[in-house]
């Protein structure tokens, strides 16, 4: 992975700030408590509670025993090892209770922290009035309490959660875990998982729903049954429904995710976020390496524990960061097109353009890949065949071209006066934000509606 740089929680909270001005409508307590945890993400004591039991019911020993930690920390040892060989498929099977315990100790924490940002995403101001939800793969439950911390903070909306998973350890974590949380929320219904194999939707599960997600699955599948499967549960969303997938923000797993979704662009879903598809046109990307950056989440007492018995940097997981896709099955046109006249080029003819001063009009695909003294955005508009990369030198930065820096991921941005340069050692193109240049929003971040949102502002495309 490239050297990047987390937005920082302070630009974050400057960007709400921003928004909220503009608008002039004030934010309620709840938006405000649920905008500080998106700010400075952690698992709620509760939910480290039912984890901390529930290790404490498999190993029959304290959680924070020297030999349970060593037990996880040789776990947690195992799973990335098998996880960054070069000669696997970048697979993890859990088959046992310590490998569930190794990934709710290592992974869980980021993993939640990412499905609360995207269910908040996805409610925008307003909690849903009502949602059915079915979690493809569902693991120990990091969806489910994910929204069930979400609508929490937000004070309203309930959710009926159903979810398939193929591993009994995971199922038998679920189980011990989850529905303890939501009965003490009140808001969330949770359903035991039906145990099968998640390729073809069990008869079990008729829908319709709301909401379908799928967390770090389809990296655990053959290359070739990735899109029948979403094809297979694309047909149970309801009228309006979203289907949601993430995937690690590894170059490997989030370019396959890319590719997943073009190819099933059209083919029974329909891409909804974070492609905006400026031009009208299909996206004609080769490849397309592209994942957002949230601040870090807190480490959980379990996470620590571990950290201080086998060495922090190697079990601390702490940076969020992921790839994702939003899908309708049904088709939807997008509310904004790039003005035909506007005097903008297009990313797919930047190479006509070489060495000359031009404007565009860009999706932000990328959060900071550079560094404080050279600044780096990844743009699209959907028409380029090769990677296009904003880049503005720290002495350039202006008021006027500063908005390059905070712009959000999956927002839309007018780039002028910026220099056409090709960078052939990455087979891109490299358009130079100087001093001159501007940098302007154009459409924030697209996060299309779900049926059971209740009225308010939101945020679309």
């Amino acid at each position: 992975m490239p050297p990047h740089t987390a937005r920082h929680p302070r630009n974050y909270e400057r960007n709400t700030r921003s928004r909220r001005e503009k608008t002039r409508t004030p934010l309620s307590p709840a938006e405000d408590a649920l905008a500080a945890f998106l700010a400075h993400p952690a698992i709620p004591a509760p939910v480290q509670d039912e984890i901390e039991r529930y290790v404490r019911k498999k190993t029959r020993k304290d959680p924070f025993d020297p030999a349970v930690l060593d037990w996880i920390c040789a776990a947690v040892t195992a799973q990335k090892a098998a996880y960054w060989n070069e000669e696997e498929k970048r697979t993890i099977r859990y088959r046992t209770p310590s490998s569930v315990i190794a990934y709710l100790a290592y992974q869980f924490p980021v993993n939640y922290a990412a499905w609360a940002t995207i269910f908040a995403g996805l409610f925008g101001r307003r909690p849903p009035g009502h949602l059915s939800v079915l979690d493809i793969g569902c693991g120990p439950g990091t969806v489910a309490l994910a929204l069930i911390g979400v609508l929490d903070r937000m004070g309203g909306g309930t959710a009926d959660v159903r979810a398939v998973e193929r591993s009994r350890d995971h199922i038998d974590a679920y189980a011990a875990i989850v529905p303890q949380v939501a009965a003490a929320g009140g808001r969330v219904t949770v359903h035991p998982p039906v145990a099968a194999d998640i390729r073809v939707p069990p008869a079990g599960i008729a829908g319709p729903f709301d909401l379908i997600t799928c967390s770090n699955v389809l990296n655990e599948l053959p290359e070739g049954d990735r899109a029948p499967l979403l094809q297979a549960y694309a047909r149970l969303l309801s009228p309006g429904g979203l289907l949601v997938c993430i995937e690690p923000a590894e170059m490997r797993t989030a370019s396959l995710l890319r590719r997943c979704a073009l190819a099933l662009h059209g083919n029974g879903l329909y891409i909804r976020a974070p492609c905006r598809f400026l031009r009208g046109t299909p996206c004609r990307a080769e490849r397309c390496w592209s994942f957002v950056t949230h601040p870090p989440v807190a480490a959980t007492r379990l996470m620590r524990h571990c950290a201080e018995r086998g060495g922090s940097w190697r079990f601390c997981n702490t940076d969020v960061q992921y790839a994702y896709v939003v899908f309708a099955g049904q088709p939807v046109p997008s509310a904004y097109r790039v003005p035909e006249r506007s005097g903008c080029i297009r990313c797919g003819d930047i190479g006509r353009h070489l060495h000359r001063y031009v404007s565009t009009e860009v999706t932000v695909v990328s959060d900071e890949l550079g560094s404080p003294d050279t600044h780096v955005r990844k743009i699209c508009d959907g028409t380029g065949r090769e990677g296009v990369y904003a880049v503005m030198h720290g002495y350039h930065v202006r008021p006027a071209n500063r908005w390059l820096l905070d712009a959000p991921y999956g927002s839309v941005v007018r780039i002028t006066h910026a220099l056409v340069r090709r960078n052939e050692r990455h087979h891109a193109w490299n358009l130079l934000v100087t001093r001159d240049s501007e940098v302007v929003p154009v459409r924030p971040p697209a996060w299309p509606p779900l049926p059971g949102a209740a009225d308010g502002e939101k945020t679309k495309d």
